[in-house]
């Protein structure tokens, strides 16, 4: 299922796509280039691809997670 959210946003049209940070590399929105886990803590798997899309940041990690 990951795999297929991953593709869904590889044909994503690029002009809506404003940010898109490689596969591996990770990001937040505060421009820190790490993501922090805050409590209560959502999560501690693995986030493979994060894009910024119409003003929302969406991220897909291991165990087919989805996060907006």
């Amino acid at each position: 299922m990951a795999r297929r959210i991953l593709n869904f946003f590889k044909k994503l049209d690029q002009e809506a796509a404003k940010e898109i940070l490689p596969m591996g590399k990770t990001g937040s929105a505060t421009g820190s280039g790490i993501w922090n886990n805050r409590s209560p803590l959502p999560t501690s798997n693995v986030m493979e691809n994060i894009q910024y899309i119409n003003g929302e940041y969406m991220a897909v990690g291991h165990f087919d997670q989805l996060f907006s």
